[in-house]
């Protein structure tokens, strides 16, 4: 149940899910992951990597590549950014899912086969 940037899902879906899956399953741990600074140390090269892995269009990965570069406008001095998808722009929470599949939901996956 991975519910992180997720549409239409909330804390509150998250809870009752987890508490129904508790209830009527049986569940040997919970793992809960919150990434202090998530959006902004995302690494640019490991994100084109995982979008490229899916995604063979050049020009939507270039266009994915000037959004994560375009930098943070801050008392009208433009930075550049090396690392890290904008917080409240409008792909970042796709860029995280992105990100955290191919981090976090691909190794728990493999953690459980393990089991």
């Amino acid at each position: 149940m991975s519910y992180g940037y997720r549409e239409g899902k909330n804390v509150h879906q998250t809870r009752e899910n987890v508490k129904e899956t508790i209830a009527t399953k049986k569940v040997s741990w919970v793992l809960e992951v919150d990434i202090a600074s998530f959006f902004d140390t995302m690494k640019h090269e490991w994100l084109m990597k995982f979008i490229n892995h899916r995604i063979g269009d050049k020009k939507l990965l270039k266009q994915v590549q000037q959004w994560l570069e375009a930098g943070v406008m801050e008392d009208g001095k433009l930075t550049a950014s090396s690392s890290g998808s904008p917080q409240g722009g409008v792909i970042s929470p796709m860029l995280a899912n992105i990100y955290l599949h191919y981090v976090v939901d691909l190794w728990v996956r493999k953690l459980l086969r393990k089991q």
